[in-house]
């Protein structure tokens, strides 16, 4: 082991103070992620305070990638601070690095379970040093970061300077820091999951409202599109092709494009191209790195715009292509994008049929609108064996002439599938009308209305039918059924933008405090509003066992309520397949058929007058922490898929805040522990620490000044050193009392040029024992300032006693005070070796000493003395540089 890599225990108090930066950081940091809307910066400033308070050379974070089948796990390095002297791989030696390929499928093993790796580097297995030490880290603490249940990654903390042992405590402030970040990346992916639903919906609606308007011809309609996509998904290039009524040809309409000059109209044919390829196998393509020839003459239109990614889908409406999609970009298609496209695939197959039927329609009517003028029916005379006579709608309805008609048997002009009931009606002579098809010439059915009625003329029995053509009756059929299918689309849509409103304010009212029973509260009673008539949520094992929120809705009232929990509390001991099932995390649903199944499921809906219930399990990490109980009202039967997805991604979420808020009271209470136990320390200490001061001054005194006496020389140390103790012990208490609020003040006025001679009067001997000159520059504050006036002494005393510390022989040490708007500013300036720019963040901190070896002092002086003048109003911050020594300035309000 080389010197640089000794083996150094800290020592207890140091280990302690790691502690509670590391667990500072870590609520830092959870308070930000979980507010922040954009937080890429603010990590870089996280990792960089996780390596401050760690000491760390490298703070990296590492995520998993994408499975690949038969490949091992790989991960790659997603961010990373170093510290200003630590070196290491570049960044790109660092992607797709395989666990197994490095050594470290161990790792899998521990991490994927939730277990650190932490150690020093020479005693991990032999097959993980290589790696370790070809980033030069000489001991490592890694600790998992799970995304909900999901092993997402982890969080590295390397040393290359310094070999540690990390204590149990600090690693597991690491894996509170890896919980926050874990939760501030679910948060992320549920916000991009609502954004890129609600993107969707929006395109959906845009779309649907275009292509169901009856104002725009085909061309205008898929223009308009094409305009909508782009703008909504930010697509550089959308173009869509219809099928030609051949089948072998498309052609292009109005495209959206952000390119500049607008695209001519083209034809491909059926597989020439991308497109045409697209619309030959009917399946998408997705393009990520390069472009193929997706129609003649795109490539130099690819090459002059830059693009570099693109997608095509087919339109396909009742499994007929109606045509081909394509769009293209100049950055990558997220999956997010393609998704969106993909979903509105369907309407744009849908306005191109549209608009082909209503040019069909309108043809249709132009042909024969003379001929409904003159009559709108039609009319045939026959005998049962061949027609008589036919007027001109009904040649029209079976596509040929009168004169192609007459003469021919009037079956030939019946579908096969209404002969039946046409002979029928016509051997029984039957008068009511009824419905039938007709079989026209090009073999295609026309659905009639038929109304017959037999007449003898010369003897011969002869039939009159008319005929009445159903096409639009039958057409606005369809268009209610349409429509009844429309209705039913939007309010399947109205359902998920309210599932997703749902979520956003679950993952509002979780985020917005660590108070677990006001938070579980809030989101019970929005539970209440969508899934159920009560909703009750309880918790497993401590002391927050059992139920800590119950909301009832407008269908039951309190009293109700209250006899819910009592019915409940009475039965869900004895429904112990209910009760063991939720232990286990699984989502439970008992309606009346369960009921019917299991007693113990009857006896539950009874005592809750409910017809269903639905369970779903609170999980963070893996852990069941407790569970929410949707209660339906007795006009609920069932939860519906939307409903049930929607209560497990609640139980998720409130899993990811109850762990954020354990570890945020967990850092609270290690910070209340620690300051309460160096307050008893302190206090105990004083009392025999002062008989000890007080024994060995009384001795001193009764030797006079005998300086020969024996053992004099020992009593003058034990005096200096209870003296430098009960300074330590009364730095400790100060900065208990400045941490907890409690210092008090006593006010009284004061000139700032008295109070800065009696500070220099009482240290001057110090300075002339190191040979140092101190003295007061000009002192401009005139105003009396309120303040109490020993605290202040205490302040300068710090600054100065510092200043002393670090000025070498021969240096000086400079106090002044100015007057300022409304404030007195006391500066203390000396010639000493200054502060390196990483320490000055920190120098104000609680136990921060310049030096780890110094032990004149515990390094609670800055902060004791920041503390004083913040009590008094004040403001205190220093100015250095190594080599040009340093000025500490603070300031104190010149008004009463």
């Amino acid at each position: 082991m080389t010197r640089t890599a000794e083996l150094r225990k800290p020592p207890a108090s140091f280990e302690a103070a790691g502690v509670d930066r590391i667990l500072s950081v870590v609520l830092f940091g959870a308070q930000n992620f979980m507010k922040a809307q954009e937080w890429s910066g603010f990590l870089q400033q996280w990792l960089e305070r996780l390596g401050e308070a760690t000491a760390s050379s490298h703070v990296r974070i590492f995520a998993n990638d994408e499975p690949v089948p038969g490949d091992s796990v790989r991960a790659t390095l997603y961010a990373e601070w170093r510290a200003p002297t630590s070196s290491g791989s570049p960044v790109e030696m660092l992607r797709n690095i395989s666990y197994a390929g490095t050594g470290c499928e161990r790792w899998v093993r521990l991490l994927s379970c939730g277990e650190p790796v932490v150690g020093l580097t020479a005693e991990l297995p032999e097959c993980e040093r290589p790696m370790l030490e070809s980033q030069g880290c000489i001991s490592v603490a890694i600790v998992p970061v799970f995304v909900e249940a999901r092993w997402w990654g982890f969080m590295m903390f390397s040393d290359c300077v310094l070999a540690r042992r990390r204590s149990r405590a600090e690693v597991d402030a690491l894996s509170a820091a890896a919980g926050i970040y874990g939760a501030a990346l679910a948060r992320q992916e549920m916000e991009s999951r609502i954004e890129a639903a609600r993107v969707q919906e929006q395109l959906a609606t845009e779309i649907g409202e275009t292509v169901t308007s009856v104002a725009h011809s085909l061309d205008d309609t898929l223009h308009l599109c094409s305009t909508r996509i782009a703008t909504r998904l930010g697509l550089d290039l959308v173009r869509i092709w219809t099928m030609a009524s051949d089948g072998m040809v498309l052609s292009s309409h109005s495209a959206a494009s952000a390119l500049g000059e607008p695209l001519l109209r083209s034809e491909v044919s059926l597989g020439e191209g991308a497109v045409g390829r697209v619309a030959a196998s009917r399946q998408s393509e997705v393009w990520c790195d390069a472009l193929p020839e997706l129609w003649p003459g795109s490539a130099a239109l690819v090459a002059d715009a830059g693009l570099v990614s693109g997608a095509a889908f087919p339109l396909l409406s009742h499994g007929r292509l109606a045509g081909v999609v394509a769009v293209l970009d100049r950055k990558p298609l997220s999956q997010r994008v393609l998704a969106a496209l993909e979903s509105v695939t369907d309407e744009l197959a849908l306005a191109i049929e549209r608009s082909r039927a209503v040019a069909e329609l309108d043809l249709t009517e132009n042909r024969y609108r003379r001929l409904v003028e003159a009559t709108l029916e039609g009319v045939v005379i026959h005998d049962g064996r061949s027609i008589l006579d036919a007027n001109p709608s009904l040649a029209a309805m079976v596509g040929l002439t009168v004169q192609d008609i007459i003469g021919r048997n009037p079956f030939d002009f019946v579908h096969p599938d209404s002969i039946e009931i046409v002979t029928q009606h016509v051997s029984t002579g039957s008068s009511q009308p009824y419905e039938a098809k007709l079989a026209r010439a090009d073999g295609s059915g026309l659905a009639v209305e038929m109304h017959g009625r037999d007449f003898v003329l010369d003897g011969v029995k002869l039939r009159v039918t008319s005929i009445r053509d159903l096409t639009e009756r039958k057409t606005a059929q369809l268009h209610a059924q349409n429509l009844e299918k429309e209705r039913a689309a939007r309010e399947l849509s109205e359902r998920h933008r309210a599932h997703a409103e749902f979520l956003v304010d679950a993952t509002r009212i979780l985020s917005s405090s660590f108070d677990t029973s006001t938070t579980l509260d809030q989101l019970a009673h929005l539970c209440v509003r969508f899934l159920g008539t009560c909703c009750a949520v309880s918790l497993y094992g401590g002391d927050d066992d059992g139920y800590v929120a119950l909301v009832h809705g407008a269908a039951h009232n309190e009293a109700h309520s209250r006899r819910t929990v009592a019915e409940w509390k009475a039965t869900t001991d004895e429904d112990q397949p209910l009760r063991d099932r939720q232990g286990r995390g699984e989502v439970v649903i008992i309606d009346r058929a369960a009921a019917e199944e299991v007693r113990e499921h009857a006896l539950v809906l009874d005592a809750l007058g409910a017809q269903v219930l639905l369970s779903v399990p609170i999980v963070a990490g893996g852990n069941v922490m407790g569970s929410i109980l949707f209660i339906g009202g007795p006009d609920r039967e069932s939860f519906d898929v939307l409903e049930q997805s929607g209560a497990e991604e609640l139980g998720r979420h409130a899993g990811i805040a109850l762990q954020a808020a354990q570890s945020y009271h967990a850092a609270l209470a290690a910070t209340a522990g620690r300051d309460e136990i160096l307050a008893v320390v302190a206090h105990d200490l004083r009392n025999p620490l002062n008989t000890i001061y007080m024994g060995s001054k009384l001795a001193l005194d009764l030797m006079a000044d005998d300086s020969a006496a024996p053992g004099r020389r020992q009593l003058e140390i034990i005096v200096r050193s209870a003296e430098q103790m009960n300074r330590l012990i009364q730095d400790l208490l100060d900065a208990t009392r400045l941490q907890t609020g409690q210092l008090a003040l006593e006010l009284v006025p004061a000139r700032p040029r008295a109070i800065i001679d009696e500070a220099l009067e009482m240290l001057r001997p110090l300075a002339a024992h190191a040979g140092i000159t101190l003295e007061a520059d000009d002192v401009t504050a005139a105003e009396t300032i309120h303040v109490d006036r020993l605290r202040i002494q205490q302040v300068l005393s710090n600054l100065i006693g510092n200043a002393l510390k670090f000025t070498p022989s021969g240096g000086s040490v400079r106090v002044s005070a100015e007057q300022g708007a409304g404030e007195v500013r006391f500066r203390v300036s000396d010639t000493g070796p200054g502060i390196p720019e990483d320490q000055l963040p920190q120098i104000f901190g609680r136990f921060w000493q310049a030096r780890r070896t110094d032990r004149r002092g515990l390094g609670l002086g800055l902060a004791i003395a920041r503390g004083i003048v913040e009590a008094h109003g004040g403001t205190i911050h220093v100015d250095s540089a190594p080599g040009a020594g340093s000025t500490f300035a603070f300031t104190i309000p010149s008004s009463a």
